[in-house]
């Protein structure tokens, strides 16, 4: 599929989305606006529904009330209950004051007792309460004057209140007649706002169903088709995807094949350069250590005879006598020279291949080179060992005490260290090496992480060389002011190169 051909069906996608958004939203609205308009319109409904069976039961009670007067005030005005009048003055003066608010109240539109319950009047029912209201006003001015005069306010005569009752009674029938027929009238109208709700609510229903048919019909069904569209769009993604995942698989495992054949082939280059380079190192150390031999038989049966005889030539030129005193001086010390240069030659000769070593192996070895260590310094060295006079591989031998012999001129040349403790002991199926002084120390991350053409000035170099042909281990561990400690662990089986640097130097 071209860029071309992804951007129109982009667009198109965006368009159909925007309108099936838009549809939405105003299908959404027209429903939530009939919902809410619907829920308005019964709350609302309801509320009036309240008010008006209010309205009616207090438009009910006026007719108790104005019965409830009539009869009070014949039961005040007969003679046969004075001791129960003063209870039916308070009852009278009550009812009164509750007829009056609630004749008011329903009349004005607002019952101020019932907290301001409103009440909706008619046309109809403001005549009918117009209508009401003189036969009202007399019946509660004749009972007013019948209380006042039994509460002692205003006096009558006896016709005065036999006229007055009459007139009580002569309005009551009409105003009970005029009252019914207002409750029944908040009861019709009552009835018909309850009708007008059913209708409306009926015909919210109607609108809400429609919106929702139509929004099958225009919205819900072009979605479906769409979304059944892309469904099928995404099985057939779906379809090249797995499959071009297959094919990315494939070519996964080609490269993991690849790779790994690439790190097999490195893997194998790198060791055969490890190799190289090990044999390149003992080939090296062996050359070095043949020419240790070499230089310290010259020495020794070369230069050292030639010294000998020397001495015993001076030894017996010594016996003849000088012409002078200054002339015996002088052969005197030529002949301490002589001996100290033999001594000298020995100590060279020592150091480059002590035959103690090949002779009796590496604790008599390490025992003799600490002893005249200690001789030639002020540093006090301590050798401890658990080997007695175990023989080793000469190869393990000669690299345990060029190890040693590095370390400990180190430690009296570099270190100025005042004690030196060597420990040389096998634990299990390893020999363990440790020298530890008291020296100035040193850097040892600057010194470890140097370069290792530098690293062979200062002799690590050939101890770390010398541990790894061995398949060993080999840790510094120093910092300035606090000393050094190297810790040699060197396996007794499987010694890398053993061979190329077993060399018989007896």
């Amino acid at each position: 599929m071209s860029e071309e051909n992804i951007r129109e069906r982009k667009h198109l996608n965006k368009n159909i989305s925007n309108r099936l958004i838009i549809l939405y939203s105003i299908a959404l609205g027209l429903v939530a606006l009939c919902t809410i308009t619907g829920q308005l319109l019964i709350q609302s409904s309801i509320t009036d529904l309240q008010s008006d069976s209010r309205v009616i039961n207090i438009a009910g009670r006026q007719r108790m009330l104005s019965q409830k007067i009539c009869k009070t005030i014949l039961l005040i005005t007969d003679s046969s209950y004075t001791k129960e009048r003063k209870d039916y003055l308070v009852e009278l003066k009550n009812a009164l004051t509750l007829w009056d608010s609630c004749f008011n109240g329903l009349r004005n539109g607002v019952i101020v007792h019932e907290k301001k319950l409103p009440v909706k009047n008619s046309p109809v029912l403001d005549s009918m309460h117009k209508a009401i209201t003189p036969y009202m006003k007399i019946m509660y001015h004749e009972a007013t004057n019948i209380l006042n005069h039994y509460s002692g306010i205003n006096l009558l005569t006896h016709d005065e209140i036999k006229q007055a009752k009459q007139i009580i009674l002569k309005n009551e029938k009409k105003f009970l007649e005029l009252q019914n027929k207002i409750v029944f009238q908040y009861d019709l109208e009552a009835n018909q706002r309850v009708k007008y709700l059913k209708q409306t609510e009926l015909i919210l229903f109607i609108i809400t169903m429609l919106v929702l048919f139509l929004e099958g019909i225009f919205i819900f069904r072009p979605a479906t088709q769409k979304i059944n569209e892309t469904i099928e769009m995404l099985i057939k993604s779906e379809a090249d995807v797995i499959r071009k995942n297959d094919e990315l698989m494939q070519l996964n495992r080609s490269l993991q094949e690849t790779e790994q054949k690439l790190l097999t082939a490195t893997e194998e280059k790198i060791n055969n350069q490890i190799m190289h380079g090990k044999i390149r190192s003992a080939s090296l150390i062996e050359g070095q250590e043949e020419e240790r031999k070499r230089i310290a038989i010259e020495l020794h049966d070369g230069l050292g005879q030639m010294l000998t005889a020397l001495k015993l030539k001076a030894e017996n030129i010594g016996q003849l006598p000088f012409e002078n005193e200054k002339d015996t001086q002088n052969f005197n010390e030529l002949k301490q020279l002589i001996t100290e240069t033999i001594a000298e030659v020995r100590t060279i000769s020592f150091n480059l291949m002590p035959s103690v070593l090949t002779d009796f192996g590496i604790r008599s070895a390490l025992e003799m080179l600490i002893e005249q260590l200690s001789k030639t310094s002020r540093t006090t060295i301590i050798f401890d060992s658990n080997l007695q006079q175990k023989r080793f591989d000469s190869a393990l031998e000669i690299a345990l005490y060029r190890i040693c012999q590095e370390a400990l001129n180190n430690a009296l040349k570099h270190a100025h260290a005042e004690n030196i403790i060597v420990q040389l002991n096998q634990k299990n199926d390893h020999l363990l090496l440790i020298i530890t002084d008291d020296g100035v120390g040193f850097d040892a991350h600057k010194i470890l992480s140097a370069k290792r053409t530098d690293l062979h000035k200062n002799g690590i170099y050939n101890m770390q060389a010398r541990t790894e042909l061995l398949n060993g281990e080999i840790k510094i561990s120093s910092s300035q002011a606090n000393g050094t400690k190297i810790y040699v662990r060197i396996p007794l089986t499987n010694h890398a190169l053993k061979t190329s640097a077993n060399t018989d130097y007896s």
